[in-house]
């Protein structure tokens, strides 16, 4: 887990929206991505609105995240939902 500055999510934030965007990212990929935001502080909204995702998908996200933090189960080939 890395947790860095609010500086460097603003940083690395449109990394993020780009390979969301453009690459067949696996949901577990694209909830570990939020995941790494949210810690560093990018709330649930920002992200959503920076994705083209919807609130209730990102806090889905983030949830999925703390409930199978360390499960070795979490599934890393299940395709990510596309809009």
């Amino acid at each position: 887990m890395v947790v860095g500055s609010p500086e460097e999510a603003e940083r690395i934030t449109p990394r993020v929206v780009e390979n969301v965007r453009r690459s067949a990212l696996t949901g577990a990929d694209e909830a570990e991505a939020y995941d790494q935001l949210s810690l560093m502080g990018v709330s649930a909204e920002h992200i959503a609105k920076r994705t083209g995702r919807t609130r209730t998908e990102v806090r889905d996200a983030l949830k999925a995240m703390k409930s199978t933090a360390g499960d070795p189960t979490w599934p890393t080939d299940a395709p990510s939902r596309k809009h």
